[in-house]
């Protein structure tokens, strides 16, 4: 999808990355976020990555993106002499990572925003099951988180059935149901949702299918072992670190402090990765979690440091401005 400016000049350009959601950019927060960048002078993409939409972070996607990126920086509605930059969400880190580093688009790109982004994927893994943090802070994780966790460790999981594409379809099943759905997560409705569709699952898989949907206690000890297993040539495209150090442009790197699915604590990792000259700035900031703003009660406990959170707000809308391109006479 493309937004451009409707009622000013094109001062920018971004390429917004979603994460692993079934909705994509259609998600109504993706859209709203994309239509008032346009609307503040930046020409915007954001692509539907299919591996993405369909809750599977792959190393197909690196090249879709990088596909999709190269024909966002041909469109005419680019401005002239502007090197768009790339801001990706979440899981499409990785994938902003890659694409950056990559030669057909490095020189063409002006700057990759990371925005709540991990540095090692095992252990954003476990901290999405655990609550769990490197530094040994624990939080509530969110229960619907679990079934994408499971559904991406399959090849790796003991008891997963030889077509692991019926058990996988049924946690998606679960996934569209229950996402984005505030209510499911009162009095556990969430688990309703799971027990109706454990009625139709086989028996062979029923009981992996209700421990990936937080039906069943276990799910720990089986993605740690699945975890021991998971490391290979297969994964080794997951590390940021070796494709970071490539990277020609300037790297901002975003994290919002309640974020429940990627922790904080990658962030200091993720800059740690990141050329020293190529290193724009690191914000972490309790306004948001990890998809948008902080609960009200968070945001009112957070009062006594408004102050300090308003300046990393303007540091962040300013890490958008000049990773779009916009230079600094225009940035009113």
């Amino acid at each position: 999808r493309i937004f451009t400016p409707m009622h000013r000049p094109a001062r920018g350009a971004l390429y917004v990355m979603p994460g692993v959601h079934h909705e994509g950019v259609s998600d109504p927060r993706m859209m709203r976020f994309c239509s008032v960048l346009a609307h503040a002078g930046i020409v915007v993409g954001s692509p539907f990555i299919p591996d993405l939409v369909d809750l599977k972070l792959s190393e197909a996607a690196v090249e879709d993106t990088i596909h999709s990126v190269q024909a966002f920086l041909d469109l005419d509605e680019l401005p002239a002499g502007v090197r768009p930059g790339l801001f990706c969400i979440s899981t499409a880190s990785i994938l902003g990572v890659h694409a950056v580093a990559d030669s057909r688009l490095s020189a063409r790109l002006g700057g990759l925003v990371l925005f709540g982004g991990f540095a090692d994927w095992a252990r954003s893994l476990h901290f999405m099951l655990t609550g769990t943090m490197a530094n040994g802070d624990q939080i509530d994780p969110d229960p619907l988180n679990r079934s994408v966790i499971f559904m991406n460790m399959i090849p790796w999981l003991p008891g997963a059935p030889e077509d692991p594409e019926v058990l996988r379809e049924h946690w998606v099943r679960f996934v569209h149901a229950t996402w984005e759905k505030p209510e499911m997560k009162i009095d556990g409705r969430y688990l309703r949702v799971a027990e109706a569709l454990a009625e139709e699952a086989e028996p062979e898989w029923r009981e992996l299918f209700e421990v990936g949907a937080a039906l069943r206690p276990g799910g720990v000890g089986i993605l740690e072992g699945a975890l021991k297993r998971w490391k290979g040539p297969r994964t080794v495209w997951l590390d940021p670190a070796p494709k970071l150090c490539q990277v020609t442009c300037p790297v901002y790197i975003v994290h919002g402090r309640e974020d429940v699915v990627i922790p904080w604590t990658e962030a200091a990792e993720l800059e740690a990765m990141v050329p020293t000259r190529n290193h724009a700035g690191t914000w972490v900031t309790g306004f948001y979690d990890h998809t948008g703003h902080t609960g009200l009660l968070r945001q009112l406990l957070r009062l006594p440091l408004l102050p300090v959170e308003l300046w990393r707000s303007i540091g962040i809308v300013w890490a958008f401005v000049r990773a779009a391109g916009i230079k600094r006479s225009q940035t009113a």
